[in-house]
């Protein structure tokens, strides 16, 4: 699986390299009152954006379910939903602020499958019965 995985990470940075930095060019814009360069060729939506967030996606579903912690759908479900406004419109904040609230629901998330990964360990030394641990912790005695 984490061979899969490492291809499939690797196909989807291919994609990305060869869609926006074969033959870049920039243009310089100003954007309230700042200065920036904008790609004078973009073509298309950002799709290495909307696949990995797509990707979370589905892993904040299995959290939720397994876990009954819906934080981290919610939060990328934010994520998607902000990075989909467009920024010539109404700027970059809610993009930004968007991504913010993944980071954090990643960071909660973590936490707490840390916490019930200890839970679910403790409990397997004080009755002293393997059959109650999960296949991935079993591995690690």
């Amino acid at each position: 699986m984490r061979v899969l995985s490492a291809i499939f990470a690797l196909g989807l940075t291919a994609i990305n390299v060869a869609t926006h930095y074969i033959g870049l060019e920039l243009v310089p814009i100003e954007f309230a009152r700042i200065l920036r360069y904008h790609v004078a060729n973009l073509s298309g939506p950002p799709i290495i954006t909307i696949v990995v967030n797509l990707f979370v996606l589905l892993i904040g579903i299995g959290i939720w379910f397994r876990l009954k912690w819906p934080w981290l759908f919610v939060g990328t479900l934010i994520s998607l939903i902000g990075n989909a406004m467009p920024s010539d419109v109404i700027g970059t904040l809610a993009g930004s602020f968007s991504e913010l609230v993944m980071a954090i629901s990643l960071l909660l998330t973590e936490e707490r499958t840390q916490f019930f990964l200890v839970t679910q360990v403790e409990t397997a030394f004080l009755s002293s019965d393997k059959k109650t641990l999960p296949p991935q912790i079993e591995r690690l005695y």
